[in-house]
């Protein structure tokens, strides 16, 4: 393995977490088994030392006869101790009467530590007792004599050097589980790392490179997990492979299928705007060729009508006037026609200017009495004292308002009322609204009706003439002022048409009455 190879297997979380489960798994059995090592290796020094000092008790027992004298007995004890673990020992009869005492006098009595009357055979045995253990000492009591006469030895031992040589066993067996562990944890790791973390990432490349046709022969040959994975991958592969080529090919059809769309909406559009000037075109010179006979169709029928060049017969004299009234009629039809046309081809411009609007308002009124007279309809109006003056084209504001009021007053019957109102919305803007008791109309035709040259299907309404130019005519000229055109109306009850023009178009200096006075 290479240093990248290595670099690349330390970096790896995979090969990481076995190590350390394998490092962790190794430390916790050391550590099960070496307490009972632990314990077994102190039981074996403990074991040592009292046979160490059962051998050298019954050494002195085969010396020393049982005659020999006390201070004899003590002097080749002593020559005996030399060199061993025991420090001193105690000879104690029976009921715990100190006998003989020989290097350090132990602590331990026999008649506190043995209960009396335990006597048995004497044998060499017998088993001693530990009665007093500590650090450096400890103390163990042999039954020796017969029967009859029993005694006791107690020999005090050294056992200072226990510890050193438990913390050396400890620390060998730290050094030699420390060393197992890490030998272990890389061992594990280069396996990993060669059987598991390398096919992995050869794996990962293949799906990673989406031009890779399939996983090397040697993985998928495996007969393993890693096999099954590569066999799998390459599965995958081969489907994502159909798949992308699947997808590829709809995306063609259908990027030539939006070309194609596109290319017929481009010349459907084309063709719509060339339709449409070519119909803007037609009306606009239409209608000025309409309008120049026609205005001396109405300038000599007037003549005739007010009789300029003398007396006419009744009856041509009434000729005269159905003359005059259908060219100002048609006249107007054609003047909404030049309007419409103006506005589709962007060609209309706004002279905006300062005005009063009750002022307008009231022309506006006055203009429409005379045909109100004589439909018996009864105009109202309804203006707030504080109207403020707005900016905006005042010829068009007033065209707005005649269509309002011409509309109102040809679908009010006979009786009826038609009111102009004018006030402030709520947002700060202007709002001009008309309304009458005529026929109304339902609330699914009020979009028909802003719509340039239709008419509502009504019987009532197919009574009335029109073009049907009148409220888009309105709706054009008020978006040109970036206002709204609302309708409300009820069949049978009447309508109210209201204007409403942005804020931006108030002017809030000064009332309009305040300027004109």
């Amino acid at each position: 393995m290479d240093i990248q190879g290595l670099k690349r297997l330390l970096r790896s979380r995979m090969v990481l977490q076995v190590a350390a489960a394998l490092f962790l798994g190794i430390l916790v059995a050391q550590a099960i088994f070496a307490v009972p090592s632990y314990r077994d290796r102190e039981a074996r020094q403990v074991t040592g030392v009292i046979e160490e000092a059962r051998t050298i008790i019954e050494t002195l027992a085969r010396l020393a006869p049982a005659d020999t004298a006390p201070h004899e007995f003590s002097a080749l004890a002593e020559q005996v101790l030399v060199g061993t673990k025991i420090k001193g020992l105690a000879i104690f009869h029976r009921g715990g009467k100190l006998v003989l005492s020989i290097g350090e006098a132990p602590i331990t009595r026999p008649s506190s530590s043995i209960r009396p009357g335990r006597v048995g055979r004497p044998s060499a045995s017998d088993p001693p007792k530990i009665v007093r253990r500590s650090a450096k000492r400890m103390e163990i009591v042999f039954r020796r004599g017969t029967r009859a006469a029993p005694h006791y030895i107690v020999a005090r031992v050294d056992t200072s050097h226990l510890a050193g040589d438990l913390q050396a066993y400890i620390g060998w067996q730290s050094l030699t589980t420390a060393l197992t562990v890490f030998i272990t944890a890389l061992i594990a790791m280069l396996m990993v790392g060669r059987q598991v973390l390398r096919p992995l990432l050869r794996l990962h490349q293949v799906v990673a490179n989406k031009d890779q046709q399939s996983p090397a022969p040697d993985l998928l040959g495996r007969g393993d997990e890693i096999g099954d994975l590569s066999r799998a991958v390459e599965g995958y592969m081969r489907t994502s492979r159909d798949a992308r080529r699947a997808a590829e090919q709809q995306n063609e059809i259908l990027e030539r299928q939006v070309r194609a769309r596109t290319a017929e909406l481009e010349r459907a559009k084309e063709e719509a705007e060339t339709a449409n000037r070519a119909k803007t075109e037609f009306l606009t010179n239409m209608s000025h060729e309409l309008r120049t006979p026609l205005n001396a169709v109405i300038g000599f029928s007037e003549l005739m009508v007010n009789r300029a060049f003398g007396d006419l017969d009744e009856r041509y004299a009434a000729y005269a006037a159905d003359i005059n009234s259908s060219g100002v009629h048609l006249l107007e039809v054609i003047n909404d026609i030049l309007d419409i046309s103006r506005i589709e081809a962007g060609s209309v411009e706004l002279n905006e200017e300062a005005f009063d609007p009750a002022s307008v308002i009231k022309s506006c009124m006055d203009l429409m009495r005379g045909r109100a007279d004589k439909g018996e309809i009864a105009l109202t109006l309804d203006l707030p004292d504080d109207l403020p003056a707005i900016t905006a084209d005042q010829r068009m504001l007033k065209q707005v308002l005649i269509n309002l009021l011409s509309n109102a007053v040809k679908f009010t019957p006979a009786g009826g009322k038609v009111t102009a109102s004018a006030a402030m919305a709520n947002n700060g803007g202007f709002l001009l609204s008309v309304s009458d008791t005529g026929i109304g109309m339902r609330a699914e035709d009020i979009p028909v009706a802003l719509t340039p040259f239709r008419q509502i299907d009504n019987r009532l309404a197919r009574a009335y003439e029109g073009t049907g130019l009148g409220l888009p005519l309105v709706k054009s000229l008020i978006e040109l002022h970036g206002g709204t055109v609302s309708i409300d109306s009820t069949l049978g009850a009447g309508t109210t048409v209201t204007v409403a023009l942005p804020p931006s178009r108030v002017r809030r200096a000064e009332p309009a009455a305040q300027k004109s006075a």
